[in-house]
């Protein structure tokens, strides 16, 4: 590994280390995950390595995401551009899904009331 790769590899565990829960329960929602629990955060603050490397694939895709978004501008915009993927993707789903029908109709007619 060169000196290069070596920074570029470090930087990138700094930036795991400096991640804040509102930007994990963003990437989360964006990606169609479940938000973090309280034990989840707290696992992932200890160690977020560790949380990392043990996470299933959606999960280390969507903090692999804020990563990029840090690491470069240019991989900000891929980054931002997978997630505007992943939210138009969930969006479709959810527009779809019978008990979100059923609920947008239960809250309009609150509304016209």
């Amino acid at each position: 590994m060169d000196t290069q790769d070596m920074k570029r590899f470090l930087n990138r565990i700094r930036i795991l280390y400096n991640i804040d829960a509102h930007e994990i329960d963003g990437a989360m929602e964006a990606a169609g995950c479940r938000i973090l629990t309280s034990e989840d955060w707290q696992a992932f603050r200890d160690n977020p390595v560790r949380f990392l490397i043990r996470a299933d694939g959606p999960t280390q895709r969507a903090l692999w995401s804020i990563v990029q978004r840090r690491d470069s501008p240019r991989r900000a915009a891929e980054a931002n551009a997978e997630a505007e993927r992943l939210r138009d993707e969930k969006a479709d789903a959810d527009y779809l899904d019978p008990d979100r029908l059923r609920e947008d109709r239960e809250a309009d007619r609150m509304d016209a009331m």
